[in-house]
Order: C-alpha cells, then structure tokens, then sequence
C-alpha cells in the first residue's frame, strides 16, 4: 500500500491523452487507478498506474456520463521523466 501512495504523490505513470466534449465531467480524478488529471488546452491528461488496465475503465466512465470522446492517445512515460520524478 505505500508504493501505491508513494506512486499517487509522484504522478507518473501512463497519460491518457483525451480530447472531449463537453469538458472532463467532475469525478474523473477520482476514478481508481487515475494519478493525476490535468487540462492541457483542449485536452484532459489523465495519468494512470496501467493505461492497460484504465484505458477502458475511463472510455467506459465517459460514456456513461454522456461524454463525446474526440480523441484518444496514450503515452508510456519517457526514462528520463521517472527519474528525474523518483530524484525529488
């Protein structure tokens, strides 16, 4: 249980790039396995412990909120940004 603590304060993982429409519905950032949300111009970043895992569980969590979903990316995160976040 404190590695997953420890993985939450750090915010690293899987992003889950999203363009939708409307806006992300509140309640997003509070579904399991979500780290972290973040609006980057007209996306929402969601970052993830397994895109693998959450992938589904959010499109599905969307739908049912009435949410068009426009766009879909999903990116692993680069070596260099798990360790420059682990040095913190």
């Amino acid at each position: 249980m404190a590695s997953s603590a420890k993985r939450a304060k750090t915010k690293f993982g899987d992003v889950i790039a999203l363009r939708l429409d409307p806006a992300a519905p509140p309640g997003l950032a509070d579904l399991e396995g979500v780290l972290h949300v973040e609006r980057r111009g007209d996306r929402v970043e969601c970052t993830v412990d397994s895109s693998e895992k959450r992938l589904t569980e959010i499109l599905r969590w969307l739908g049912e909120q009435s949410v068009l979903i426009r766009d879909c990316q999903v990116k692993e995160p680069e070596l260099k940004e798990v360790f420059v976040e682990l040095a913190r």
